[in-house]
Order: structure tokens, then C-alpha cells, then sequence
């Protein structure tokens, strides 16, 4: 009996660790969600995703994008690191969408993933081409910084 006491015992000790909450279902203290998808191909206004007093980091990407992928999960631990940073993402699709020539247009978009940094007045703080984690923390930083 208590073999298997200690067995049960070092296999929960064993366990994998419970993964972290997804960025999605965490808020603010104000109700704000972290994490929100603004657009999925169509047209986008600041209205969407400035939230006065919070940096936000506006996301561009691709479903089909597999760089966009593997940097989803970096730039989301980023994210949740600063309690005063909020990510609002844009699917761009396949390049030619509404979305896409809105984000040419206003933000230079060149290639996903393309994040752009508001500070919590809503003035362009900097932009970052590709998944450089490091620089959009700058980014973060920058806009966090009195």
C-alpha cells in the first residue's frame, strides 16, 4: 500500500505542468481583453482596438502563414507579461483582402507577421517587420515608458 502511495505520489510530481491561460481569456481589471481578433479580412478602424491608457500592439498576420504561427505563441507570452498591453490581431488572409490593402495603406504592411505599437494616448510608438520578438518588446517598453 504504500508502494503505491509513493508511486501515485511521484507520478503526480511527474505530471506536466498545467499550461499557462490562454491570452484570449484573460482581461484587465477594467473587463478589456487581453487578447481579441479585430478583423478577419474586412475593414478596421482605431475604434476597434485603441483602448485609452493601455499600449496596444496591433497584429497582422495569416492563417496560412506558418511564421505567423510560430510566432503567435511568443508574441502572446510577451503580451502577458505587461498587465497595461493589450494585442489586437488582424488576419490579412490571402494578401488582397480588405484588410490587407487597408493595412498596405495606413501601416506600410510589407509581410506577415507585421506588428504595430500604439502607446496609451494612441500615437504611433514604432512598427516591427517579422516575428523579432526582441523588438516589438522595445517597442512595448518604449510605449510603457512616461
Amino acid at each position: 500500500m504504500r508502494r503505491l502511495a509513493l508511486a501515485a505520489l511521484l507520478l503526480g510530481a511527474c505530471s506536466e505542468p498545467k499550461p499557462p491561460p490562454r491570452l484570449e481569456s484573460l482581461s484587465t481589471p477594467e473587463g478589456h481583453p487581453r487578447s481579441k481578433i479585430v478583423s478577419r479580412g474586412e475593414t478596421f478602424s482605431p475604434v476597434d482596438y485603441l483602448v485609452p491608457g493601455h499600449v496596444t500592439v496591433l497584429g497582422f498576420s495569416a492563417d496560412w502563414c506558418k511564421i505567423s504561427q510560430q510566432a503567435s505563441p511568443w508574441v502572446d507570452q510577451l503580451v502577458a507579461r505587461y498587465d497595461k498591453v493589450l494585442l489586437r490581431k488582424v488576419d490579412v488572409g490571402d494578401g488582397v483582402t480588405p484588410a490587407a490593402r487597408q493595412a498596405k495603406s495606413e501601416h506600410q504592411l510589407k509581410s506577415t507577421p507585421f506588428y504595430v505599437v500604439f502607446d496609451g494616448r494612441g500615437l504611433l510608438v514604432g512598427r516591427v517587420e517579422g516575428p523579432d520578438v526582441g523588438a516589438l518588446e522595445w517597442g512595448i517598453r518604449k510605449a510603457l515608458a512616461p
